[in-house]
């Protein structure tokens, strides 16, 4: 690969960047991962009838610790209910409440729907194409060394 293209793609990440300027704004105490958790838990319910933190944290590639603690302050905002299984005290199973739900429809549902109109002059072919060529840039450059080689100049 050229430089010169490659300088072309960073510049198209930059603004891939920026396009996450254009999500709605959350409530406070609320966070863009708060919101896919959310997500997630209401996309897992639709086809499980038991939703667990471990599927949660598996969906998302996340540890469980990581998501056990933002599941627990989506409790407390009211938004999650957690129950813990009679059969197995180590499972906790997990539930949205109604406002959860209303969150999830506002800021997923109702979100990308406004998004998909406003982007429908791009095929879904266009857009599984760049986000796959996101994902594989991202994950090539995550395998490399090139952040230990950075740190090393930097530390020179």
């Amino acid at each position: 690969m050229k430089p010169d293209t490659l300088k072309t793609f960073i510049d198209a990440c930059t603004y891939a960047r920026k396009i996450l300027s254009f999500l709605p704004a959350l409530p406070k105490d609320i966070t863009p991962r708060h919101i896919r958790i959310l997500g997630t838990i209401h996309e897992l319910q639709q086809t499980n009838s038991l939703v667990k933190v471990s599927d949660v944290a598996d969906v998302m590639h996340a540890t469980r610790p990581s998501i056990t603690r933002l599941i627990n302050e989506l409790e407390s905002l009211k938004l999650v209910d957690k129950k813990q299984s009679t059969s197995d005290k180590r499972i906790i199973t997990l539930q949205l409440t109604k406002k959860g739900h209303e969150y999830q429809k506002l800021y997923i549902e109702d979100y990308y729907k406004e998004m998909s109109d406003i982007l429908s002059a791009y095929t879904d072919e266009d857009i599984l194409k760049t986000s796959k060529l996101l994902n594989d840039v991202y994950d090539t450059l995550n395998q490399s060394d090139l952040g230990e080689k950075l740190w090393n100049l930097k530390e020179n």
